[in-house]
């Protein structure tokens, strides 16, 4: 391994240190959980442009996608869907599930309401269109 390699192996484990420490904290400062996580997604998208293609890039969705079902950030979470889906990564089924469950989950808890729609066509018309 190059000194270019090895470097840009650390940053990238670094950053996935970060964002499953950042993750896991985060249900403790529920009441900021917003900005906190808005300052995830800059983060993100700065560690996406310095590290062009970053391998591990799932995980770090899943993490946040975990991390907004738990604290009932609905918004943000179909936010972070959508950005991903933008930047061309296709999410596979882990990353799916994980979406969907952390879906479930605000639901479950309370999350932001809908304008009287019918919340199951709205979630998988989306990937239905795909197909």
């Amino acid at each position: 391994m190059h000194d270019n390699e090895w470097a840009r192996y650390n940053m990238e484990v670094i950053y996935l240190l970060f964002f499953q420490i950042f993750c896991s904290a985060l249900p403790i400062y529920g009441v900021n959980a917003p900005a906190l996580i808005d300052f995830a997604k800059k983060k993100l998208e700065y560690v996406r442009k310095k590290l062009q293609p970053m391998r591990d890039i799932e995980i770090i969705y899943r993490r946040m996608f975990e991390s907004c079902g738990t604290c009932k950030q609905v918004n943000q979470l179909r936010e972070l869907y959508k950005e991903m889906i933008k930047n061309k990564i296709e999410p596979d089924k882990v990353t799916s599930g994980t979406y969907y469950q952390a879906l479930i989950q605000c639901k479950r808890m309370g999350g932001a309401k809908e304008n009287e729609k019918d919340l199951r066509k709205s979630y998988f018309q989306h990937r239905m269109e795909d197909y």
